[in-house]
């Protein structure tokens, strides 16, 4: 039985033991399907964009209004200001949303993606989190769990809810309406304390949550499984600049880049090819 709030292997099949000890083991997983979240950096803390950022305490309300006045042509009609959150975060603006996935590869994808140090995955108990703050098992979907919306919630001070949001922070699941939802099997955590870290908050929850650390040594074996999962920059992102990124990798197309030297001397040679 897993006790630790952090795992640290050395070796690569130690760390897919432990993954899969934690996720099929029904005393840690009740209901739904773990979370997963990569970190380039294993000392990186679980806090939403909007926590991250020295804001005031106004900026969240005029990032909302500012999206919804340039944006709004954009936005599909009919749409929840729960789904603008969610528009929001896909679109790269600072959210009280924290990404996660339900694929560990797609995870350990982005854990390892960048990584100049040991890497991490965290992997959450979403149901046992959402029973801890609500007395709910369930992931949540919010247009139906909270009718009153997000700006009712923590946008408009004059709202009778505003500021009331009943849990520090909850697991929800949005509408897969972008592919890169759908490949990424995207889900989210949405937190009412911005200013405080979920993992801070494990502490006090029990067995919510593992961060499993991936050193460096065991990059290319994870890699390697990645590449056997048929994980790769188009398939996370799947889009034309998703393939482009995909396509310059030189273990699928062959191409290498010239260092500056070497392409200054080609140059210079042309040059005076032409000039002759």
């Amino acid at each position: 039985m897993l006790n630790s709030l952090e795992l640290r292997m050395s070796e690569w099949t130690e760390i897919l033991d432990h993954i899969n000890e934690i996720s099929s083991n029904p005393g840690m997983m009740m209901g739904s399907e773990p979370f997963y979240r990569g970190h380039s950096d294993s000392t990186w803390e679980l806090m939403p964009s909007l926590g991250r950022y020295a804001i005031r305490s106004d900026s969240e309300n005029k990032l909302y209004y500012q999206f919804l006045s340039y944006g709004g042509h954009l936005i599909p009609a009919g749409s929840s200001t729960w789904d603008v959150l969610f528009l929001m975060q896909h679109h790269g603006l600072p959210t009280r949303l924290l990404d996660w996935t339900e694929s560990f590869a797609v995870a350990l994808y982005f854990a390892i993606r960048d990584a100049q140090r040991s890497a991490a995955v965290w992997v959450l108990n979403p149901s046992l989190l959402n029973f801890t703050m609500l007395n709910r098992f369930e992931v949540q979907r919010l247009e139906s769990a909270f009718p009153e919306g997000y700006e009712k919630y923590f946008i408009d001070d004059r709202s009778s809810f505003y500021g009331k949001f009943p849990a520090t922070s909850i697991a929800v699941s949005g509408k897969a309406n972008s592919s890169r939802m759908r490949s990424q099997r995207a889900v989210f955590t949405l937190h009412s304390d911005i200013a405080k870290p979920l993992n801070t908050t494990f502490r006090n929850l029990g067995k919510v949550a593992w961060k499993v650390t991936i050193p460096m040594r065991v990059f290319e074996e994870a890699r390697t499984f990645l590449k056997h999962a048929g994980i790769n920059e188009f398939s996370i992102f799947p889009d034309l600049d998703g393939l482009g990124r995909h396509l310059r990798n030189p273990e699928v197309s062959d191409i290498h880049q010239l260092n500056v030297k070497t392409q200054g001397r080609s140059a210079k040679s042309q040059r005076k090819k032409i000039r002759r």
